[in-house]
């Protein structure tokens, strides 16, 4: 069932439903918890420079679920923050937020130094971590070692991304066929509407950053 504003798609666990099919958020009810879980596109998420051509491109990428995803072409800086109610969700649940992406085959330096990634809220819940922006490969690491010597190592140690079990942090699959990186988590309370502030940064390489593709941010209960 589908209009210009709105889309409703019914698969096995959630009914999905699309606020726009101008990239609006898209949101999803569990069909067994009743818990929503929220999709915020590319587009109505802040991602620094993506206006300018330059550094970003805007295209339709054939398994997003937004009419338009960004591809970064080459910065040395990248910040993409997010923001959402908490008012929209499930009220007393712990949600996690996660940054749907891609890595394209021509990528680099998104390994080299670990991005920090927080969430943050204006009643004060606050977390932070760090993740890699693409997995391990070794060749390209050989290959890093020998263009930047031993920079890598002196990076990674202002940037702790390594998990509580020990395993680099790094991007996950999605069944959807995109990787997804965890920004953090906080909760909802009954009868209060907290902002939360999601947001990935990496600045302390310097080094030029290309490949990455950002279809959006995705909250959704810890649980699910």
């Amino acid at each position: 069932m589908c209009s210009q504003y709105s889309c409703l798609h019914f698969s096995s666990r959630c009914i999905i439903i699309v606020g726009s099919v101008f990239g609006f958020p898209l949101f999803k009810i569990n069909k067994f918890s009743g818990k929503i879980s929220y999709i915020l596109s590319a587009r109505a998420i802040s991602i620094t420079h993506s206006d300018h051509a330059s550094y970003w491109s805007w295209s339709n990428v054939s398994d997003s679920r937004f009419p338009e995803s960004a591809e970064l072409k080459a910065t040395d800086r990248l910040e993409i923050k997010g923001k959402i109610q908490t008012e929209v969700l499930s009220p007393n649940t712990r949600y996690v937020a996660y940054l749907i992406m891609k890595v394209t085959k021509t990528a680099y330096g998104l390994d080299l130094v670990p991005a920090e990634t927080s969430v943050n809220s204006k009643n004060g819940q606050i977390s932070k971590s760090a993740t890699y922006l693409s997995c391990l490969d070794e060749k390209k690491q050989q290959m890093k070692r020998l263009f930047y010597g031993n920079r890598e190592e002196r990076m990674a140690t202002t940037v702790e991304a390594v998990g509580g079990d020990g395993k680099r942090r790094e991007p996950k699959s999605r069944d959807d066929g995109w990787m997804e990186i965890e920004l953090g988590e906080f909760e909802t309370r009954e009868g209060e509407d907290d902002e939360i502030i999601m947001s990935l940064t990496e600045v302390k390489g310097y080094q030029l950053k290309s490949g990455i593709v950002i279809d959006g941010i995705e909250v959704r209960p810890k649980s699910i």
